[in-house]
C-alpha cells in the first residue's frame, strides 16, 4: 500500500489536496472495507490522523490563494513532507507496540474476533440481519453480540469486526448502509450456499 499527498483541481478549477491511498488486494476488496473492518486499527487510526492535517492545510492554502498571497501558499505546502512523515512515523509506532503484545493478550484477542462465526451467523440470518453497502457493493451480516461479518457480491467472507447497535443505526442513517431486498436476500443466500457445502441457500418464509 502506497499513502499520498495529491493536489488536484476540481471541475472549476478549485485548489483540492487530499491523501490518497493505493492498494490491491487478492480478491479485489477495497481497502475501506478492509480498514473498516479493523483489519489494522494503527495503521487506520495514522491515516485518519493525517487525512484530517491534509484537509485543514488545504482549507489555509485555499484561503491564502484566494486571498492572492502567493508565498504564504507555498510556505503551507511545504508543510506537507512533515505530515507525510508524521504519518509514516505513526504507523511504525503502531507496528511495534503491535509486536510488543504479549502472547496472552494477542491470544485473547483472537478468541474474541468474530470471525470464526462468520459463515454460521450468515446462514441463519434473516432479512432483517442482512445491509447492503452500495460504495463498496458489498453485504454486512449483523449477527449476536455485534458480530458483524463483511461478504462480497459472491458470498465470500471479505472481514469481521465488532460492531455495538448504535454503529449500525448511524451506517443506516448516513445511507452508508441500506436495508436489503428481497430478491437481494435470496440471492446472497444462493451465493453463500456455494461456501457452505450441503448447507440449504434457505426459505423463503425465512425472511422477516
Amino acid at each position: 500500500m502506497t499513502l499520498q499527498a495529491v493536489e488536484s483541481r476540481d471541475a472549476r478549477g478549485r485548489f483540492a489536496l487530499h491523501l490518497n491511498s493505493v492498494a490491491r488486494t487478492s480478491d479485489g476488496t477495497e481497502l475501506e472495507v478492509l480498514l473498516g473492518g479493523g483489519m489494522a486499527p494503527a495503521l487506520e487510526r495514522a491515516r485518519r490522523h493525517a487525512a484530517r492535517a491534509i484537509d485543514s492545510l488545504a482549507g489555509q492554502v485555499r484561503t491564502a490563494r484566494e486571498e492572492r498571497q502567493v508565498e504564504s501558499a507555498n510556505r503551507l505546502l511545504g508543510r506537507i513532507p512533515g505530515i507525510m512523515r508524521r504519518l509514516a512515523e505513526e504507523i511504525d509506532r503502531g507496528e511495534r507496540q503491535g509486536q510488543r503484545r504479549t502472547k496472552h493478550v494477542e491470544s485473547r484477542r483472537k478468541e474474541n474476533r468474530p470471525v470464526g462465526k462468520a459463515l454460521d451467523d450468515a446462514a441463519a440470518a434473516g432479512r432483517d440481519q442482512l445491509y447492503f453497502e452500495e460504495k463498496a457493493e458489498t453485504f454486512a451480516v449483523v449477527g449476536d453480540k455485534g458480530r458483524t461479518h463483511i461478504f462480497n457480491r459472491d458470498g465470500r467472507h471479505v472481514t469481521s469486526f465488532l460492531l455495538k447497535p448504535e454503529a449500525v443505526r448511524r451506517r443506516l442513517q448516513s445511507r452508508r448502509w441500506r436495508d436489503t431486498t428481497l430478491d437481494e436476500w435470496k440471492q446472497f443466500r444462493e451465493d453463500l450456499s456455494a461456501w457452505l457445502p450441503g448447507a440449504p441457500a434457505g426459505e423463503e418464509g425465512a425472511a422477516s
